[in-house]
């Protein structure tokens, strides 16, 4: 006969390694949807919110088992959401699905004050494609998108210019589901429309610190299109077919993590003589150089970390710019908010210097 305490250890073992998330209902085009979400203990408010989506015929909670994001939510404090497409697929070409993704950032906003400046989607296979789409049409809500195994199969037309949006890629050279052999003409394609450089940086084996990681990394940035700065990842996992995977190789939910989270926008509504004018601004961690880039004039940039101490401030002084780029300490780590001060606008920028 087994003991109380040993029939009582599994659950207990089982019970410390389960992930809790709350279920969200929406309400959205009179449609009821679903998302599975997590907060780490004690969230913050001003953080960040990572979308992950799954592919067709999966769900939030298949998206869950196979992307652990929670760990990497738990380490750098920020709002994870899985969402269950209709009929377990998503509309990549109309506005189902955008005007959902949009409603779970107004609704993470009113929950836990996210910051909208750093919103980031990702997914696996069609929800990757997702994330190009909301990245297309909605340049403005998402920092940057890391997909996994999904890209526009057709091409995609008629985007947003607002912002080119960055793009992390993760990809198996074996996939034929969404197939792999399409996919480099598609991203190069991209990199034309964001002004990215011809020609990647290499690297092989990814990392290089695991000489038999199979994995190749192509670089292509910085991209400059009319003075808005972005950059394109691309992983190419060798032998691995329609997959997404935390290992051996690569952890592709910490890579997502690690080039989004540089990013951050930041927009601000302006009425001006009765008008509504849009402003946005972009910052960026370069070494140790911070590069802020605008549609509009910048006139100052004041730099704090996260106890509100002035780590750097720049003034046009009558010679106001588009691009500025501003020099950080070696030991500058952390949470910086940037200040952005155009001719009409004010912005204030949230990011992580790594």
């Amino acid at each position: 006969m087994k003991s109380p305490l040993f029939r009582s250890l599994p659950i207990a073992l089982l019970c410390a390694s389960v992930v809790v998330a709350q279920t969200w209902t929406l309400q959205v085009g009179g449609v009821e949807r679903t998302a599975l979400v997590y907060a780490p203990k004690d969230l913050a408010t001003n953080r960040p919110l990572f979308i992950s989506m799954h592919g067709m015929s999966g769900d939030g909670a298949m998206q869950k088992m196979m992307a652990k994001v929670e760990a990497i939510a738990d380490t750098a404090k920020f709002l994870l959401v899985y969402p269950n497409g209709l009929e377990k697929k998503w509309d990549v070409s109309g506005n189902t699905d955008i005007d959902f993704l949009l409603k779970i950032i107004d609704s993470a906003a009113s929950r836990y004050g996210i910051d909208r400046g750093r919103v980031y989607t990702s997914g696996f296979s069609m929800g990757g494609m997702m994330s190009y789409h909301m990245a297309c049409k909605q340049p403005g809500k998402v920092a940057a998108i890391g997909p996994v195994a999904g890209y526009a199969l057709g091409g995609q037309y008629n985007c947003a210019k607002t912002r080119p949006v960055p793009i992390i890629h993760i990809h198996g050279d074996l996939d034929t589901v969404v197939g792999f052999a399409g996919l480099r003409p598609f991203l190069l394609k991209k990199g034309t429309e964001y002004g990215c450089p011809a020609v990647s940086d290499t690297t092989k084996p990814y990392p290089v610190s695991k000489p038999t990681s199979k994995v190749t990394k192509e670089h292509w940035g910085p991209c400059d299109k009319n003075g808005l700065k972005s950059e394109i990842t691309f992983m190419t996992v060798a032998d691995m077919a329609h997959n997404y995977t935390t290992g051996p190789h690569i952890n592709m939910s910490e890579e997502i993590w690690n080039f989004v989270k540089q990013y951050s926008i930041g927009e601000s509504g302006v009425s001006t003589h009765g008008r509504t004018v849009a402003r946005i601004a972009t910052a960026r961690v370069f070494g140790e150089k911070l590069q802020v880039e605008s549609g509009a004039s910048i006139q100052r940039i004041r730099v704090r970390d996260s106890r509100g101490r002035i780590l750097s401030v720049w003034d046009a002084d009558g010679a106001p710019a588009s691009s500025v780029s501003l020099p950080l300490g070696e030991a500058t780590r952390g949470i910086l908010l940037v200040e952005v001060a155009t001719g009409t606008a004010k912005v204030a920028l949230t990011l992580t210097a790594p």
